[in-house]
């Protein structure tokens, strides 16, 4: 018995993209808050769009951004929490490993013309901690790591840096 799995997303004007090899290459877009945002299949994106102005809001409201210091936007995706806060801070930094996202990013900040931000390619792990050094300060940081939760090592890392406020999202609440 062979069964075969099908992964279907969807965009916020109905747009239907799936695993199928015939949709490769294909992208889906999603608007929230005004700003456009443009994903894959394998790209990470909040699925629950119903939730995603609501949520920006809350995560606003807690970080209470002063329009000065650093944002970092960990395991950012396609951009979607650091382009949309990035409008209250000097500088946002998003890093991901997936070269896809990443390349998602960039174009979604600059199609949204969000210009004080910047989105690197490679593991949280290995870059947050020169990073975080030389960052201008207030830090705040967002955390929105793969369902399996923050690696011990980063979690370690965000301890003994002076980051100011903290937002960890989870979909997994077993690894948070």
């Amino acid at each position: 018995f062979n069964t075969s799995q099908v992964v279907l997303r969807v965009g916020t004007a109905g747009d239907v993209v799936t695993s199928i090899r015939t949709d490769r290459g294909k992208h889906l877009e999603c608007e929230v808050l005004g700003k456009k945002f443009s994903f894959s299949m394998s790209s990470f994106f909040q699925n629950n769009f119903s939730i995603l102005e609501r949520f920006i809001g809350a995560v606003r409201t807690f970080l209470a951004p002063a329009g000065e210091g650093t944002l970092f936007d960990l395991y950012s995706g396609v951009g979607l929490i650091g382009i949309l806060l990035a409008d209250s801070y000097q500088s946002v930094i998003g890093i991901e490993e997936g070269y896809e996202a990443v390349k998602f990013a960039v174009e979604n900040a600059a199609n949204n013309q969000v210009g004080n931000i910047l989105f690197i390619e490679g593991k949280v792990e290995n870059l947050l901690s020169e990073l975080m050094k030389e960052s201008p300060k207030p830090m705040h940081v967002v955390v929105d790591p793969p369902r399996t939760g923050l690696k011990p090592e980063v979690a370690k890392c965000l301890k003994k840096l002076s980051v100011e406020k903290l937002v960890y999202v989870s979909c997994h609440l077993e690894a948070l």
